[in-house]
């Protein structure tokens, strides 16, 4: 599958034409809603393929009028060129882009996929040639001096169908890992719901079932004080503080401090925000449609200071003689991914917010604080073995990648 070097090689601005997008006004509604297809990098980012037939959104014929946006033919391989660099879809209808891409037409010696293949090979080169300091973009003048191997227009559609055949393999076996994660996840949560399913519903015609077997029926305002998060604020003296936030929070209710933001504070609002070992940190606004407000994460750590954000609340025991800390998380994580909180949310300037009335009116039933820590240490033992077979598949993915990026480069290394 490897080009012989001996080949013929051009530079892009020589086998293609390169053309900019455009954004019109997006106040004049006259612009919007037509029947142009138009694409951002945002959208190009979230696609698992890479040919696009729709868009999110479209521009009126008075819209590309009053903007720098052409239509580009179908099978032009649009590239984003900043925020970031590297996206890449192929349009199979006329579309146009915004600013942030550039369109990349070929001449009629040059297949599409053939182009596609090789500026998917050279993404990271090409994120290299960018300028600028607040964002890198890629500009047209660069992109147009960059080298592509130019083998017969036959030849290059024997490389496609050899790399065609060779990314469907390796999607096939990335898809499978994917859903063997997808697997142990769920494995975790069916344990979780049945740990704690017949505890979360209305109890009021169990409770003396409950009290036979020893386990207590509170509401949740009733075990637990809530605090909101902070505000910066501006008056002196300050400290600088790590402030949790919305994005701090994975999908499996673990806390992630990887992009944790450091902000200088009131040190009088802080010394009231102060996050405690062992606190639950709820989030109460944010979320979107396919991620409800309610998640939660445990506070496990024991020196710095930390605060949290005014999209968040912290929810902490009264008494831990009688409520386990790690116990209450795993229940209310529960009641996250069962759905509970979906319909404690409300709407308002597009942001959805937990209707707290309800979320402290929850049963949280408990056993005694050693049961608690047994259910907890069970729970433990199953999550340790699922983030291992999680860590597992991701390095079989992680591995595929290489291997395609290995074979690309065998490909198009024309040196």
């Amino acid at each position: 599958m490897r080009i012989n070097s001996k080949r013929e090689v051009k530079k892009l601005g020589e086998i293609c034409e390169i053309v900019n997008g455009g954004t019109p006004k997006t106040n004049v509604r006259e612009y919007w809603n037509g029947t142009n297809l138009w694409i951002t990098p945002a959208e190009m980012g979230k696609r698992e393929i890479p040919f696009v037939e729709k868009t999110v959104r479209q521009l009126s014929d008075s819209g590309l009028k009053n903007s720098s946006a052409k239509l580009l033919p179908p099978y032009s391989v649009i590239l984003s060129s900043r925020a970031p660099i590297g996206h890449l879809v192929i349009n199979t209808k006329p579309m146009a882009t915004n600013q942030g891409c550039k369109g990349l037409i070929p001449s009629g010696k040059l297949f599409y996929l053939f182009l596609y293949y090789y500026l998917y090979f050279s993404v990271d080169y090409l994120d290299k040639l960018g300028t600028g300091t607040t964002f890198k973009e890629l500009p047209t003048w660069k992109l147009k001096e960059v080298e592509i191997p130019f083998p017969l227009l036959s030849e290059q559609k024997r490389i496609v169908t050899k790399l065609d055949k060779f990314s469907e393999n390796i999607k096939r076996l990335e898809d499978a890992a994917r859903k063997n994660i997808q697997n142990v996840k769920d494995l975790f949560n069916s344990v979780l719901n049945e740990t704690f399913k017949n505890k979360s519903a209305v109890v009021n015609d169990n409770r003396q079932v409950y009290k036979k077997a020893h386990w207590e029926v509170k509401k949740l305002g009733e075990i637990c004080t809530f605090i909101n998060g902070l505000w910066a604020g501006k008056k002196c003296p300050f400290i600088n503080v790590y402030v949790i936030r919305n994005t701090n929070f994975t999908k499996d209710g673990k806390l992630d401090l990887s992009n944790v933001v450091n902000l200088s504070l009131e040190k009088k609002q802080y010394e009231k925000k102060r996050l405690e070992y062992d606190d639950i940190i709820l989030e109460k606004s944010g979320g979107g449609p396919k991620q409800p407000v309610g998640r939660v994460v445990l506070f496990d750590i024991k020196k710095g200071n930390f605060s949290f954000s005014n999209f968040t609340s912290v929810i902490r025991i009264i008494n831990k003689r009688y409520v386990y800390p790690k116990y209450l998380y795993n229940y209310l994580f529960y009641c996250y991914i069962s759905g509970m909180t979906e319909v404690m949310q409300s709407h308002s300037t597009g942001i959805r917010n937990l209707n707290f009335d309800e979320y402290k009116k929850i049963n949280i039933v408990f056993p005694s604080i050693s049961e608690q820590k047994k259910i907890v240490a069970r729970l433990d033992k199953l999550s340790t073995k699922t983030k291992k077979l999680e860590i597992v598949y991701q390095e079989k993915i992680d591995g595929l990648a290489e291997l395609k990026k290995s074979v690309l480069k065998q490909t198009f290394d024309c040196g």
